[in-house]
């Protein structure tokens, strides 16, 4: 199974973890991704460099 964030697709093994991803857009354009996962929360923000 592929996960989409945002641009990127992920592959994940189906049944093995269960995870929530929620997209957070700024007004500024910036946008945050945070995939939740039970006992475990894993936070990703785009950098500009």
């Amino acid at each position: 199974m592929k996960v989409r964030i945002g641009d990127k697709l992920v592959e994940v093994q189906d049944g093995v973890i269960k995870a929530t991803a929620e997209e957070i857009r700024h007004p500024d354009g910036r946008i945050d991704v945070i995939v939740h996962v039970p006992c475990l929360q894993i936070t990703a923000k785009n950098e500009k460099g």
